[in-house]
């Protein structure tokens, strides 16, 4: 800026020394010329015109220059100033850009720190829920418990709604308390008190949120069989449908797939003390081992352990053992106060484990399609319902049903075969059982002391020909650990 005044200052210095030398030249111009004639007055009037005309051509364009000048130090101003000002605002953006990523840096840090001491408040509250209405002798492996379900689900949803979770959902948070649940569920996970008790807690949880959240569309579609029992969380009502992606409907089913799992380990367990004392085999053995008679010893010979003896020495499965097993399970469930729908459920799983090995069992080992067997399987599924029946048992008196392929088969085994000359009969009688099972057991039965000649067998045999094609589409076997939920 100060070369351009400067040199502004010098072009008006110059155009005053032209103006003056011009009027200079205008004076000598009007000064009378001595000794000259008019020829050379006038060559020297038009050199001087000349010289006048230059030194405004000169002066014009000093003018000129000057403006030129002028115009471009103000456009030279103005540019600086619009790049100073894009400058300026692109580093305020930069600077709010900055801005912005820092406070979504610092909101996580905060998120983190709660969801820590959420973390910290969820693990004591659910252990303070688990154990605090237990007594003391629980721990010790007594049977006694001091509190319900109920009230240490209400424990925990009761601290949920003061953290005000329904109100203000966190997804991380729901996350952690799921986690939390499971991790319970792992370290409690057989058929125990203290798993059914929390399988009981669980299930009160997850019915309380479901009927807080009632207004969600995913929660009002939940069908009667998924409100009373446990059922697979990917069932008719469990997946989110478009526009039900919320934390809330998110949770709820984080919620009912923590409560399948836990149930699931429960079935497992219970399972595995059935298996424990042969279950499987002792629906075809007799109520009580049979004793061998002892080994004859000669005089002076020395007692041995035979065969015969070691055979009696062997405990071999019988149903008493199933019995105590079961009435173990059910005095466990019924001290955890496990709701009934849920006991129900549980030994509706259990009578079909032992329904599908019984049907199982019949079908690949045709040694044991008599009517021997079949009265067998007859006491034995006696005893499973009178265990059922018992009044202290209401709540699972409905599983019986679910050992009704086994009552069918055997039913099969010691009736006169004639029967299925009637092809109503097949699906009165015998409903339970597809054609390819009957076939299976007709085809294997053997005569024994209990029956030891089959009427009619031949034509039976041949009725029976007639849906063979049938019975190649049809599974043989039942499948002993599909998921059972009972009817409404």
């Amino acid at each position: 800026m100060y070369a351009l005044e400067a040199e502004l200052s010098e072009l008006r210095a110059t155009v005053d020394s032209f103006t003056k030398e011009r009027e200079e030249f205008l004076l000598h111009l009007n000064a009378p010329k001595s000794g000259m004639d008019e020829k050379q007055l006038q060559e020297e009037v038009y050199d001087l015109r000349q010289e006048v005309e230059r030194l405004r051509a000169s002066e014009a364009d000093l003018i000129e220059r000057l403006k030129e000048g002028s115009s471009k130090k103000a456009k030279g101003k103005r540019d600086s100033a619009v790049a100073l000002a894009t400058v300026k605002e692109m580093e305020m953006k930069e600077h709010e850009t900055q801005l912005q990523s820092e406070v979504q840096r610092l909101r996580g840090c905060e998120r983190d720190l709660q969801l820590t001491k959420h973390e910290a408040a969820v693990a004591e509250l659910m252990l303070v829920a688990f154990y605090q209405v237990a007594k003391p002798q629980h721990m010790e492996g007594t049977h006694a418990v001091g509190g319900n379900a109920t009230r240490s689900a209400s424990l925990v949803l009761d601290r949920l709604g003061d953290w005000n979770c329904f109100v203000e959902p966190d997804p991380a948070f729901f996350a952690k308390i799921v986690e939390t649940l499971n991790a319970i569920s792992h370290i409690h996970n057989g058929c125990t008190v203290l798993s059914f008790y929390w399988l009981a807690t669980m299930w009160d949880i997850t019915q309380t949120v479901c009927r807080k959240l009632s207004d969600l569309p995913h929660i009002q579609k939940l069908t009667a069989t998924e409100r009373t029992y446990v059922t697979r969380p990917e069932g008719a009502g469990g997946v989110l449908r478009p526009g039900e992606d919320d934390p809330h409907a998110r949770f709820v089913l984080s919620l009912r797939a923590a409560l399948f799992s836990h149930y699931g380990a429960c079935v497992q367990a219970a399972v595995a003390s059935l298996a424990s004392v042969g279950a499987a085999q002792a629906m075809f053995e007799p109520d009580q081992a049979p004793q061998q008679p002892a080994a004859i010893v000669k005089k002076g010979q020395k007692p041995t352990r035979g065969k015969a003896e070691s055979a009696a020495n062997v405990h071999r499965p019988v149903m008493p053992d199933v019995i105590t097993a079961l009435l173990a399970i059910r005095r466990s469930a019924a001290e955890a106060k496990l709701h009934e729908s849920l006991q129900l459920q549980l030994f509706a799983q259990l009578m079909q484990w032992l329904n599908a090995h019984s049907v199982n069992t019949l079908v690949s080992r045709p040694e044991l399609c008599t009517c021997t067997t079949g009265i067998q399987l007859k006491m034995s599924l006696s005893a499973l319902e009178d265990f059922l029946c018992k009044p202290e048992a209401a709540a699972i008196f409905g599983a019986r049903r679910y050992l009704e392929h086994t009552k069918q088969a055997s039913n099969l085994l010691v009736m006169d075969k004639a029967v299925l000359l009637d092809p109503s009969n097949l699906e009165s009688v015998f409903g339970e059982l597809n054609i390819a099972q009957i076939c299976c057991i007709v085809r294997s039965f053997k005569t024994d002391s209990m029956m030891p000649q089959v009427k009619n067998l031949p034509a039976v045999l041949t009725e029976l020909a007639k849906y063979e094609a049938k019975a190649k589409t049809q599974a043989l076997q039942l499948d002993p650990l599909t998921h059972v939920v009972p009817k409404v």
